[in-house]
């Protein structure tokens, strides 16, 4: 089944291809599928009609029989397999006949309008009715006269046609994998949810692990994939409900059910926008609904339609949800649906949960009214093009509880976390509504309406104060530890020195004379296994990256079958790098624990006698990132021609052991020291949530009370402002202030004869600047005066130093939430707004209690990270020396 599966879908891409080269501007997308489903339903047709006994006492082959001839069986057949095809509608027979039809259109109209007419008065009507209009012949994208349409058709009929009859047959196996592939992007646009995680994991979160649905809803069905996962979840009796926008997207749903053979009675399809016309299942009410919300759709919104702002289902919140934002609308509808203790699970973006307005406004009497149970954040499995991260949100009606259960699994990718595995776990915690450390929490709604109405689970899920879960005490003994550890490694000066002096007098090779180069293979996806006989296939992902303080490798996660014959094997000790510069950029490099095979995106280096296998590592690492990477301006795709004629030093072994050892050495000590900063500045955040605290008592005030709260209008500095390399002062931006300290790798210096111009941004000594756009919630503290002018998108403190000392309130604003949020999670944030940074409210000691919190701080804490950065920069000043001498 899933070779058909690659098959099909393999077939179906290249068939649009091909169609679109000759026929340009033809989307030619829902055809093919429409001519699938048509040759399927006629090798289903002659299956039947040739068992039965008829056919087989006159060993006759159905489609050579004539149409009056076969008419005995069109009651059988309709009542047993829900359709009949006379022999002269056959796939194989119109398709024989096509060259000679004058107008093949009108043909298949006809052919369709049979199979409408003959599931008449049978289970299977509503399945095939008005089944035609899926490939009407007057369509203006088949073109304007009937040869042009004929064309089109017969190309389609053609391409179908070589499509092996085993896999139209697995056809019910494999449709809704052609679907998810194939149909779902042309209907909404936005291909954005891995297969089957979304649709699985909606269908268990309504159902909250029983099998006694008994009527469930899709408001935006498409084609049908979300009921086909509900399906086992229905009670007996039970009934799928769901409504499709568009005519293509009505049919194959349609048809999809017909196809997983599930019973008629048991599921109604309805054509037509859920959120303006839901009269076609008469107001009833379900007890499940889940859908996957469209992204990018529109609709009427933005009170335009008197009578949608007085709709029973949207008047509750008072508002309605954007025009170009439909998310929240489908919400509202689907709770108006909701029985009394009905569960409603939505797959939907961002910006549904956090943006402002009427979106607010209705996430407010969501909560008000408590009806949100679970927010869930699930890992970006990018499907299609799309890497957009996606939510989960679960209303459920009759709730007791006050609280809202967060869940944040977006640090689960698929490497780490196979999806069943990563779906069981996530509606487990939400059955039992536990709570994991950094995984999931319970928060009390009237907490998240004071945040805003912000749904997004991370602002939840592992927020603590910095290093709660560690003590000061324990913090240091850390600190401590990296300290002694760092003794034991460094390499001195007069190491370093010797040991460049003997690479310089090292000759130069290409790498082509002391290793064999070959690239690795890339394998088809039906060729991977879980069986643990497989053998481990090593991707770039499974290489070791920059900060790994192990070389070897060895996949874990993929294997392929031993009976695979177009892997690439290489034996342990095999030296692998990368291809593309993105990946070499990176730093990812690996020698292979074990026999593996390899894929096509890595480089394989067998090193000859007389080369370590980690030597060569380094030497080609080097040549790769400091020659290649430039000559190619980071770009482009490392090639074996290239690598064989790379130029790198080879000493004698004796040498290269000494050489290895050392920049383990140096890569050691630098991972050390990145801990131990990172250990200093919890232990900073944490002694300053202390501090805060021992002043509770200070009265409080906002910013805007004790310091002038400004920005550079752009309409002031964009007009006279412009760069010189020779000038004397330097211009910040945003990106200038990182992890509350001016950056200045990539500042640009202002010419000085605009600087009369531009004073009203010149800063001084002791002033604040506080990102809020871009990369909001960032701080540093200019220390000098006419040195820095600020660029508008940056917010300017400048504190009254009569009350309020500049220090104080900037380490005030490392402590406080906005600056937390940023550091706790990699995800981005909107905007601060300007009221949010003047109301910010600080506590107000006197000034000596001030001073001795700075004071404490920088002596204790600032100066002890000042001195790990200086050693960082100088054992990476110490390794960049080693390694660039490596190759040439």
């Amino acid at each position: 089944m899933k070779e058909n599966t690659e098959i099909l879908s393999t077939r179906a891409w290249k068939i649009a291809e091909v169609l679109e080269q000759r026929f340009p501007g033809w989307d030619s997308r829902r055809y093919i599928i429409a001519m699938l489903i048509y040759r399927y339903l006629s090798q289903e047709m002659e299956q039947f009609a040739e068992d039965q006994p008829e056919l087989v006492l006159h060993q006759a082959r159905y489609r050579t029989m004539d149409d009056e001839e076969a008419e005995a069986l069109t009651a059988k057949a309709s009542s047993t397999i829900g359709f009949f095809i006379p022999p002269s509608g056959l796939f194989c027979n119109v398709y024989r006949d096509a060259p000679r039809d004058g107008d093949l259109g009108k043909t298949l109209e006809w052919v369709f309008s049979d199979i409408e007419e003959s599931a008449v008065g049978y289970a299977s009507e509503s399945v095939f009715r008005n089944l035609s209009s899926h490939l009407a012949k007057d369509e203006i994208e088949l073109g304007a006269v009937p040869r042009t349409r004929k064309q089109k058709l017969y190309s389609l009929m053609k391409a179908v046609s070589s499509i092996s009859p085993e896999a139209i047959s697995d056809m019910t196996s494999t449709f809704e994998h052609l679907l998810d592939q194939y149909s779902r992007p042309l209907a909404t646009g936005n291909g954005i949810f891995e297969a089957r995680l979304v649709p699985d994991l909606l269908i268990l979160l309504v159902s909250r692990g029983t099998k006694s649905i008994q009527s469930f809803y899709d408001p935006y069905c498409g084609t049908g994939v979300l009921l086909s996962h509900a399906r086992f979840r229905l009670a007996e009796g039970g009934c799928l409900y769901g409504q499709s926008e568009t005519i293509s997207e009505y049919n194959m749903a349609r048809f999809f059910m017909f196809l997983i053979h599930l019973d008629p009675t048991r599921f109604s399809l309805a054509y037509g926008d859920a959120l303006t016309s839901f009269e076609s299942f008469g107001g009833r009410t379900f007890d499940a609904i889940a859908s996957i919300l469209p992204v990018r759709k529109r609709w009427i919104g933005d009170d335009d339609d008197a009578s949608l702002v007085e709709d029973s289902r949207f008047s509750p919140a008072g508002v309605l949800a954007p025009k170009a934002k439909t998310d929240l609308a489908y919400v509202m509808h689907s709770v108006s649906c909701l029985s009394a203790c009905g569960t409603a699970a939505f797959a939907l973006g961002e910006g549904a949960l956090s943006r402002e307005r009427a979106e607010k406004a209705i996430r407010r009497w969501l909560l008000e009214n408590n009806l949100v149970d679970a927010v869930i954040r699930i890992p970006a499995y990018g499907h299609h093009t799309d890497t957009m991260h996606q939510y989960m949100l679960v209303i459920r009606k009759g709730r007791r509880e006050n609280t809202i259960l967060f869940i944040d699994a977006s640090s689960q990718t698929r490497d780490k976390r196979p999806s069943f595995i990563l779906i069981s776990e996530i509606s487990h915690i939400y059955n039992e509504r536990k709570e994991v450390p950094h995984y999931a929490c319970l928060v009390d709604r009237k907490e998240v309406m004071e945040n805003g109405c912000d749904l997004r689970p991370f602002h939840y899920v592992g927020r603590s104060i910095p290093c709660k879960a560690e003590s000061g005490e324990s913090l240091e003994k850390a600190i401590e530890k990296t300290g002694n550890d760092l003794a034991s490694l460094a390499v001195s000066p007069t190491v370093l020195a010797s040991l460049a002096k003997k690479l310089d007098q090292a000759p130069f090779l290409p790498v082509g004379k002391v290793a064999a180069i070959k690239g690795g293979k890339n394998i088809r996806s039906y060729a991977f296994t879980d069986s643990p006989t497989g053998i481990g296939y090593v991707r770039t992902s499974d290489l070791a990256c920059k900060s790994s303080d192990c070389l070897l490798v060895s996949s874990s996660v993929l294997r392929i079958s031993p009976k695979v014959t177009t892997a690439r094997m290489f034996d342990r000790d095999t030296v692998l790098i990368p291809k593309h510069a993105t990946s070499i950029k990176s730093g990812r490099r690996g020698i292979l624990a074990k026999s593996s095979a390899v894929d096509g995106n890595l480089l394989s280096l067998v090193p000859q006698e007389g080369v370590r296998e980690e030597y060569l590592l380094h030497a080609f690492g080097a040549w790769a990132r400091g020659v290649w990477l430039k000559r190619t301006n980071h770009k482009g795709v490392l090639r074996c021609s290239d690598a064989n004629d790379a130029m790198i030093r080879v000493p004698s072994t004796g040498i290269q052991k000494q050489v290895s050892e050392t920049i383990r050495s140096l890569e050691a000590s630098e991972r050390l020291l990145e801990k131990r900063i990172s250990l200093l500045r919890k232990r900073l955040g944490k002694r300053l949530y202390e501090l805060m605290l021992s002043i509770h008592d200070a009265p409080h005030f906002p910013v805007s009370a004790v310091a002038e709260v400004s920005k550079i209008p752009g309409y002031k500095y964009n007009k006279f402002v412009r760069y010189a390399d020779s000038g004397a002062c330097i211009a910040l931006r945003g990106c200038n202030v990182k992890n509350g300290r001016l950056d200045l790798s990539d500042a640009q210096r202002l010419d000085d004869t605009v600087l009369p111009e531009i004073s009203c941004a010149r800063l001084y000594a002791g002033d604040i600047l506080f990102t809020y756009v871009g990369s909001p919630g960032n701080a540093a503290l200019v220390d000098c005066d006419d040195l820095y002018y600020l660029e508008p998108g940056v917010a300017l403190i400048r504190v009254d130093k009569t009350k309020l000392l500049p220090a104080y309130l900037f380490y005030w604003y490392l402590n406080s939430p906005d600056y937390r949020v940023r550091e706790e999670r990699y995800v981005s944030r909107r905007n601060i707004s300007f009221d949010r940074i003047r109301n910010f409210k600080v506590g107000l000691p006197p000034l000596e209690r001030q001073r001795d919190i700075v004071e404490e701080l920088e002596t204790e804490y600032i100066a002890r990270i000042t001195e790990s950065e200086r050693a960082l920069s100088e054992v990476h000043t110490s390794l960049e020396m080693l390694v660039s001498k490596l190759a040439l």
